[in-house]
């Protein structure tokens, strides 16, 4: 993460970190509302920052369900992706866990200090908190190659490092073995919903004066307070029942999929209405549609579906 966007990046998330981060309310402690609100803020502005900063703030909140104090002034990613043949393994020595293997998908190196790091162990999946400047973590030879978060610091990582016993975060499988896994992936919905609001408000200069074009944008503008309403209401529901993890797999997939399908229409609705002006002419606007685009296919789409047909019966 080199050059001014680099260091803008790093300066946001230090800020947030330092003064947002612990003043957000926790999911499933009376508050989700306020929570998702929040990060559906950081979704009005720029994408790049919102996705360092939500990351931070899941971290803390999983380290909150585990009991586990992060280090002062640490900021977090959260590497928990694997690829088709990409796994890192876990293996329990006397002085900690050796994580040996590579992850896909390692968002915030060069500018997250520690990561929340997914391995697989003999016992099942174990999750460990890592310094990312540690000895025996190096970049792949496998570049960022999209426009789009470009400056982000995406990478693949090849481990070959062990991490203290008392690093591990929470028993062994009770990463996605928790009401709060399905919270966080809620949250990540609340970012896309703001990504939405924050394209109807840069879109404005750019509409067209002619019916068609009046038409898109009322159904753009429908379609932000709807996911609107709908993220507030899925927070209203963790907070009802904290605890109930089959429900709050049920409604993360339900919300992911209405917020995908929102934004979706909604960057198609804008691209038929303005042409191609506003993305020749306007750079932050090409970037915010360019990160909102990529951000919202971390839904599995069908994949979810699918899932949340087995779940609901």
């Amino acid at each position: 993460m080199t050059g001014p966007r680099g260091h803008h990046l790093r300066a946001e998330l230090r800020d947030f970190a330092e003064q947002q981060a612990p003043q957000l309310p926790l999911p499933g402690r009376g508050a989700t509302p306020d929570r998702f609100a929040a990060l559906a803020e950081l979704g009005r502005g720029d994408l790049s920052v919102t996705r360092l900063c939500e990351a931070h703030a899941d971290a803390l909140a999983i380290m909150a369900d585990a009991g586990h104090e992060p280090p002062e002034g640490a900021t977090f990613g959260v590497w928990a992706a694997r690829g088709r043949t990409q796994v890192v393994e876990a293996t329990r020595r006397e002085d900690g866990w050796h994580l040996r293997g590579e992850k896909p998908w390692c968002s915030g190196v060069g500018s997250v200090s520690h990561a929340l790091v997914t391995a697989e162990a003999e016992e099942g999946a174990v999750l460990v908190s890592v310094p990312v400047e540690a000895d025996g973590i190096e970049v792949t030879d496998r570049p960022w190659a999209a426009p789009a978060f470009a400056e982000l610091g995406t990478v693949t990582l090849a481990f070959d490092v062990t991490v203290p016993l008392s690093d591990q975060i929470g028993a062994v499988r009770s990463y996605l073995d928790r009401p709060g896994f399905w919270h966080g992936a809620s949250g990540v919905a609340a970012c896309w919903a703001g990504g939405l609001a924050g394209l109807v408000e840069r879109a404005e200069p750019w509409w067209r004066n002619d019916p068609h074009a009046a038409v898109h944008r009322a159904a753009l503008e429908a379609r932000a307070w709807a996911v609107s309403e709908l993220v507030a209401a899925t927070g209203r529901d963790i907070d009802a029942h904290p605890s109930d993890t089959g429900r709050a797999h049920v409604s993360a997939l339900r919300l992911r999929h209405l917020v995908d399908d929102a934004v979706t229409e909604g960057l198609m609705r804008f691209r038929r209405a303005c042409g191609p002006a506003p993305f020749a002419f306007d750079e932050e606007l090409g970037r915010h549609v360019a990160e909102l685009e990529l951000y919202v296919r971390q839904s599995h789409a069908e994949r979810d579906l699918e899932a949340l047909s087995v779940a609901s019966v």
